[in-house]
């Protein structure tokens, strides 16, 4: 399946500087603030290289294993979500911070990869993929346009 059309970005402009908005975002623990689905994360280990992430939709309450795979403070965060058991590379969450006149400009972007169709169909053969992707990109943009906004609300309050 071609999984162009299940990704998506948005930036904002935030008035504060780069390497403050990345230890806001890297800080997992604190996700949850500015989130409407995250809730919150916790490290696995001493190397930040893992860390579980707790997510909430109405009634529905999920957690999920995350694979940091870049970390470079007031550049880039992102991370790989592997799914509750982190034996599946199901989506790529990330972050760039862009340093510009009057702050920074902070990208989310979000993608599916491949091995996500499979991970659905071997949780319920009968799964209707493109109903499952339409509502995930959903989420994405309209998720990802709320925590760009908190974040930036969140931000800019502490001046």
């Amino acid at each position: 399946m071609d999984l162009s059309e299940y990704q998506h970005s948005e930036t904002v402009t935030i008035a504060r500087p780069a390497e403050e908005l990345y230890d806001l975002v890297a800080d997992v623990s604190r996700m949850g603030e500015w989130s409407p689905v995250n809730t919150g994360g916790e490290w696995e280990d001493g190397e930040h290289s893992w860390f579980r992430g707790r997510n909430q939709v109405g009634d529905r309450v999920w957690e999920t294993r995350c694979r940091i795979d870049v970390a470079e403070p007031g550049k880039s965060f992102a991370f790989t979500n592997c799914g509750a058991a982190g034996a599946v590379d199901m989506a790529q969450w990330g972050y760039t911070f862009t340093p510009v006149a009057d702050g920074t400009e902070v990208t989310e972007w979000w993608r599916l990869l491949p091995s996500y169709e499979g991970e659905m169909l071997r949780r319920d053969p009968n799964s209707d993929i493109p109903e499952i992707f339409k509502a995930r990109l959903v989420a994405a943009q309209t998720g990802i346009a709320e925590t760009l906004a908190n974040l930036k609300r969140a931000a800019e309050a502490t001046r």
